[in-house]
């Protein structure tokens, strides 16, 4: 029996020696691990402050790079890392055949919010802000003037001390400013036309307008005119309880403007959720003003019906043959792209490329992703973009492999849709080009750049930098460097 003791103890005192062995080495190289991860944090850190601060590589790449919304995060640290978002540096980004230059001037420090609109008239950019004020900049020598152009007609004062406002459900970011419209007269004067919102304080509600202003080339300026308000004049409504007032504004508003013929201009009208859904189905009603694009005339205000069975849209715009594009507004996918006729019926509610959103059917649909009946789109995005403003390029003054196509921006996947325009004005591809803002409206500057303002408060500048199959010129770092001057905006 002494003997089996004796023989075992070395046994044990060998195991606990291995496994104190053991767990020394588990020890050290935990400790190893944790060395590791804390020096490979510190060599991320130092390449990244290096990349975002100094601009090395892979920083323009980065900065170009088509991202999904997973990878967007990455890109926005890596613009605003080692430094304030007000001084982001101009960069390139290749498309399938324009190099783009691209330039983001964050407006954070003057009272703009989400949908707020862009527009110039005599090298100064009108920034309009929701609830019709304006902040305005000289393109030619990239500073901030002093707007004295009066706010917009919307009667907001008297709006807010209102019953709409106080005690019932009324959203006040969908009373708003609608879309921009400026053209030059016979007279050489700069007019700017605005589709907005307008309360109406002795009947209690809130209608439709569309005013004008007439610009002197600088900011100073005369009196607004208000051409036009539709009937009705919209009330609170009822709510679903029978008791709730609710006051019925939609995201669904249009109001793009274009113009038609020298007397003319057109604008849109959306459905306002009168889709028959929830509420009735107005926009096929010859009466109701709801889904309608209409011809305004400029000397007299009279406005007629030019061409219905719309849902929201958003983008209008005639070419130099005449030619009248228009995006629209699917309910779930089925965003379009229309060609706009006199007369003719575009569907909504009663056809829709789209579904119902929850993956339901279109009930009023006889045949699911058909579009039987009525003028048919030009071009369709399945796959929703939400598209808003569009235009198209006609002059070979500047972005020369885009000629001709049509350029839309989006809400929805916050990028730039160009469409390749071939014979007929037949839509024939579309390109997707990530911005990575959510992209309100579009303006073509007098310098041959093109300007987008984003819902997220951040005016985008895109100047030409050649055809990507060219090696870069020159000039295209110096335009970079014109570029990083609207940094001056923020002064």
């Amino acid at each position: 029996m002494g003997i089996i003791v004796w023989a075992a103890e070395p046994n044990t005192r060998k195991r606990e020696c291995h496994v104190y062995l053991q767990e020394q080495r588990d020890d050290m190289f935990n400790k190893l691990k944790i060395v590791f991860f804390i020096g490979l944090m510190a060599l991320i850190f130092i390449v990244g402050m290096g990349v975002a601060h100094f601009q090395l590589f892979p920083y323009q790449y980065l900065l170009g790079l088509r991202t999904s919304p997973v990878l967007e995060p990455l890109k926005n640290l890596v613009r605003y890392t080692a430094g304030s978002p007000d001084a982001i540096p101009a960069y390139i980004k290749n498309t399938a055949l324009q190099r783009l230059l691209i330039k983001e001037v964050p407006l954070e420090k003057y009272p703009v919010s989400s949908s707020t609109y862009i527009v110039e008239a005599a090298g100064i950019l009108h920034v309009v802000s929701t609830h019709g004020k304006f902040i305005s900049f000289d393109l030619n020598s990239y500073e901030r003037v002093e707007s004295e152009l009066p706010p917009v007609p919307m009667n907001l004062d008297k709006l807010i001390d209102s019953p709409l406002v106080g005690g019932i459900s009324f959203a006040e970011n969908h009373f708003r400013v609608l879309g921009v419209y400026t053209e030059t007269d016979n007279k050489g004067k700069d007019q700017l036309y605005v589709t907005h919102h307008q309360y109406d304080d002795k009947g209690d509600c809130v209608s439709l307008a569309v005013s004008r202003l007439e610009l002197n080339g600088e900011p100073e300026t005369g009196d607004w005119e208000t051409l036009f308000t539709p009937e009705p004049c919209m009330r609170t409504r009822v709510g679903q309880d029978g008791e709730t007032q609710r006051f019925h504004i939609r995201q669904t508003t249009g109001g793009a403007m274009t113009s038609y013929g020298e007397d003319n201009i057109l604008f849109s009208v959306g459905d306002y959720g009168f889709d028959g859904m929830i509420h009735e189905s107005l926009s096929n009603l010859p009466e109701s003003m709801f889904g309608k694009i209409y011809r305004l005339n400029k000397r007299t205000g009279e406005a007629t019906v030019f061409a219905e069975g719309f849902r929201n849209p958003q983008g209008l715009y005639t070419d130099k043959e005449g030619t009248v594009w228009a995006t629209d507004h699917g309910p779930y996918g089925g965003d379009e792209l229309n060609i706009i006729r006199e007369e003719d019926n575009y569907g909504w509610p009663e056809v829709t490329y789209g579904i119902e959103y929850g993956n339901k059917a279109w009930p009023h649909n006889p045949e699911q992703g058909k579009h039987e009946g009525f003028q048919k789109p030009e071009f369709v995005w399945m796959n929703a973009i939400a598209p808003t403003d569009i235009l198209r390029l006609e002059s070979t003054d500047s972005f020369k492999e885009w000629l001709g196509d049509l350029l839309i921006v989006s809400l929805l996947n916050r990028s730039l849709h160009r469409v390749r325009i071939g014979e007929d004005n037949r839509a024939i591809y579309s390109e997707s080009i990530e911005i990575g803002h959510r992209i309100r409206n579009m303006q073509l500057l007098s310098n041959g750049a093109v300007a987008l303002m984003t819902d997220g408060k951040v005016l985008i500048i895109i100047q030409d930098g050649g055809a990507v199959y060219e090696p870069e010129s020159v000039q295209v770092k110096d335009r970079l460097e014109d570029l990083n001057r609207y940094d001056s905006f923020m002064e």
